[in-house]
């Protein structure tokens, strides 16, 4: 069995890339989008800085290394019920 402190850092982790994907990849997505649909996106070109990605990324990695903590807590998503 894991213990918590692995759990956490997997989590994280899992978390933290997910976060760096969705930073990297939604501005040129709202990009295409409001060209297409003919508004001006001059502010959504230069969106993807360094500082806003490894933001983001660390964001989602803090949720992630709380997000065990809150499934235990709230007893969610454990996969299997308790005994009645």
């Amino acid at each position: 069995m894991k213990t918590s402190l692995q759990e956490s850092l997997e989590s994280g982790i899992t978390f933290a890339a997910i976060g760096l994907v969705a930073a990297l990849a939604v501005p040129p997505l709202l990009t295409s989008i409001a060209a297409t649909m003919g508004l001006a996106a001059g502010g959504l070109v230069g969106a993807a800085t360094i500082a806003g990605v490894l933001g983001t990324a660390m964001v989602f990695g803090g949720f992630g290394i709380l997000y065990p903590r809150m499934k235990s807590l709230f007893g969610f998503g454990s996969g299997g019920q308790s005994p009645r």
